[in-house]
């Protein structure tokens, strides 16, 4: 590879040995062997995921670049700023092992390697796909007969010499698929069979890998065969049931790379009790130990042994999952998966950023914030794959309660991409399993109609939200809560979209049956009539508005007392109304009393902290007091940014509130440095016709008009108003108000 200048892709199968032909040779330069290669950096990646991720799950890698504070302070731009640090280590060798081979990942990593283009340093990877273009692709087929031997007599540690018929069979049966006689050697080395009773064996049980095979043209033959073969292999591996235990687990994981203390909470310690046993899969094979810069240094041993991460390779996964199937059946893989469901549930609560006494993560568990990303993407494929193993209604009801509490948390937490998918992924399943009258069913409806009105989809999240409620008006009635329940969910839709005549109809609907069913004191009662009167205020009905609010802000303070965050949100709600109307005196102190109802609750790290913040900030702006509105409007934005991350839209919406008031305090070009951020995070997290993105759009020709640049503005206002139309209908007032705007400036402009 010395030859090489330009980036190197090694590309093969799965299993064939691309990651294992890496890791040699990166030890191998680590350790300065090679003739030739003398470089002062070696930096290794896991790219298992994608490449951000690889770098921001090795802290030791962030600490070694000195990047370690920015990156944990910043959530966008991350590879920006590893490339910046990539570019002052000088005869660099950057390794991006395992590539993702399927879509969308594919797609992103293309995205992210854009960044890696400045780096000067030589840059080598691996991957099943042949669809990285920036790179020179070397094409890694099967190993020669003689590197077979070798590698056998290796992993068994025996003489190849006086074996070497028996091996050569052992060999031939193998298919010369690297992984395969490795784990053939290893398996040998643990039962302590000679080759001539491990051949006996493999022919007892036949095993055969079709030697004939194309590896690089008929890629679903060989992975058929060495499926098949390894099947058998496994079923004479000889390991204990513990440790085929965890590796059904982990197969259920989709080769995502997991540390030992992960793997301890989720599947607990009467499965994992030390590292041995897992010390001891890697030993015979089965499992693999992720390569990292830990593992490059041998003067850091206490520290390796902490961040050890583990992984199925995707050939071996392939094969567990079968022999998973075959095993557990019906009661017995349901009984399996229970104890794991739960223990998720309670680990990823821990990431929570509206639970309450909140706590800012990064100080109590730095390791495991960054880990984020990398393991719920786990944690999705385990509870994705529970659900599609389980056929039996009543259990399938169960993991379809888990599957929805946890795809409802990513839509609360703004990780819409990773809830969406992994409910459409089990949508069918549960469908066809439970039956589409089934009221888990509609639950998974109506959270999916939640996750697309996030993203702006409304015309799916209309259409989902009618099935769930049709279910349960079928199943319940139409006098039920719950079914007072969907119509709420139904009109907020219908609310959104500037339907407010049939948004007003399910409201009132919804409050009579509430009203009936439950009375005025119950909870759900002053939900309801905060909803409906959150529409009065919408439709600028302030007089309808009022005696709602104070009504539900009554029942909430009788039954949770005036110091319980909900009661501040109904504080909230009335002062904002009282904020429109311009009754400043009577919204200050509203304001003010939610503001420190939040703060002793939840804490002034807390995400409602800092949306009411920036409600108090609506007043002094309302008063001309914009040294103090910005001040807290900026407060707002700091705690947004450190609890929900720098992509998600509330972090969006506190950078056009910051925007506003410079526009107003007449500093364009700070109004216009706010207001781009906030467009560019809207555009890029939700859909393309989304409603806040024409109101940013709108924001932005505004400040334009401002400085009387009309040929800037009017492409906006236009632009602004396509997308209005078709999120939100001619008549929506946010779409008349962006016309009002455009005719405007069109008649300013022909003045000039």
């Amino acid at each position: 590879m010395q030859s090489y200048q330009s980036p190197v892709l090694l590309q093969g199968m799965g299993g064939i040995g691309k990651s294992e032909l890496m890791s040699y040779w990166v030890h191998q330069v680590s350790n300065q062997k090679i003739a030739g290669i003398n470089y002062q950096h070696v930096i290794y990646v896991n790219c298992s995921n994608d490449i951000e991720t690889g770098f921001l799950t090795n802290s030791n890698i962030l600490e070694k670049l000195g990047i370690s504070d920015q990156i944990e302070d910043k959530d966008t731009d991350k590879l920006s700023i590893i490339t910046a640090a990539l570019n002052q280590l000088e005869h660099l060798l950057l390794v991006l092992d395992d590539l993702p081979w399927n879509e969308p990942a594919i797609t992103n990593c293309n995205a992210q390697l854009a960044y890696l283009k400045t780096l000067s340093c030589q840059i080598i990877s691996t991957s099943r796909s042949q669809d990285y273009q920036q790179f020179q692709p070397i094409n890694i087929s099967s190993l020669s007969e003689d590197e077979c031997i070798n590698l056998f007599a290796k992993y068994s540690k025996v003489a190849f010499i006086e074996n070497d018929s028996i091996i050569k069979k052992i060999i031939d049966l193998a298919g010369r698929h690297t992984l395969t006689i490795e784990l053939l050697a290893k398996t040998a080395y643990r039962q302590q069979y000679t080759p001539a009773e491990l051949l006996d064996k493999l022919k007892t049980n036949k095993f055969n890998i079709n030697t004939k095979i194309r590896y690089d043209k008929d890629l679903n033959s060989a992975y058929e065969d060495i499926d098949t073969a390894l099947g058998k292999l496994f079923a004479i591996s000889g390991l204990t049931e513990q440790q085929q235990k965890i590796l059904y687990h982990l197969s259920l994981m989709d080769s995502q790379v997991v540390s030992l203390d992960l793997l301890n909470k989720w599947l607990g310690n009467d499965i994992i009790n030390d590292r041995s046993v897992l010390i001891d899969l890697v030993t015979s094979g089965w499992l693999q130990e992720a390569l990292t810069n830990d593992n490059l240094d041998s003067n850091s041993q206490s520290q390796v042994a902490k961040s050890r991460q583990y992984y199925l390779h995707q050939v071996v996964s392939h094969t567990v999952v079968s022999q998973f199937c075959y095993k557990y059946e019906n009661e017995a893989r349901n009984n399996f998966f229970r104890p794991v469901a739960r223990n998720i549930k309670q680990y990823y609560k821990n990431f929570d950023t509206y639970s309450t006494n909140h706590q800012r993560l990064h100080n109590r568990e730095p390791q495991e914030l960054q880990l984020k990303k990398a393991c719920l993407p786990a944690l999705a494929a385990y509870l994705r794959n529970s659900v599609h193993f389980t056929s039996n209604a009543e259990q399938l009801e169960y993991f379809t309660i888990t599957l929805n509490d946890f795809t409802l948390f990513c839509g609360q937490q703004g990780i819409y991409t990773l809830g969406l998918t992994l409910l459409l992924d089990c949508l069918e399943h549960i469908k066809s399993t439970l039956g589409k009258q089934n009221l888990q069913y509609s639950s998974s409806l109506n959270i999916l109609s939640n996750l697309y009105e996030k993203i702006g989809n409304y015309q799916q999240a209309l259409l989902l939200s009618k099935q769930s409620l049709t279910i349960v008006e079928t199943q319940l009635g139409r006098q039920h809560p719950d079914y007072a329940t969907n119509l709420n969910n139904l009109a907020g839709l219908y609310e959104t979209t500037g339907n407010y005549e049939k948004a007003l109809l399910l409201y009132k609907q919804a409050v009579d049956i509430v009203e009936k069913k439950l009375g005025k004191q119950h909870l759900d009662y002053a939900t309801v009539l905060n909803n409906l009167a959150c529409l009065y205020k919408s439709m600028d009905c302030y007089e309808e508005a009022i005696p709602l609010f104070k009504s539900a802000l009554y029942v909430r303070k009788i039954q949770l007392s005036k110091y319980h965050p909900d009661y501040a949100s109904s504080l909230n709600n009335l002062a904002l109304v009282y904020e429109n109307l311009g009754e400043y005196k009577l919204a200050l102190p509203l304001f003010k009393e939610a503001l420190e109802i939040i703060s002793n609750e939840l804490g002034e790290q807390h995400p409602y902290f800092a949306i009411t913040l920036n409600n108090l900030a609506l007043v002094y702006r309302g008063i001309s007091d914009y040294q103090q509105a910005l001040a807290l409007h900026k407060k707002a934005l700091a705690i947004i940014k450190d609890q929900l991350g720098e992509q998600h839209p509330e972090y969006a919406s506190a950078l056009n509130n910051i925007s506003l008031v410079y526009k107003e305090m007449g500093d364009y070009s700070q109004a216009f440095s706010f207001c781009k951020q906030s467009i560019n995070i809207r555009k890029t997290q939700l859909e393309e016709y989304h409603p806040s993105y024409a109101m940013s759009l709108n924001n932005l020709a505004r400040l334009f008009e401002s400085t009387n640049d009309y040929k800037q503005a009017l492409p906006l206002y236009e632009q602004a108003i396509t997308i209005a139309v078709l999120a939100l209908g001619e008549e929506h007032r946010y779409t008349q108000g962006i016309k009002y705007n455009y005719l405007r400036a069109k008649i300013a402009n022909s003045k000039e």
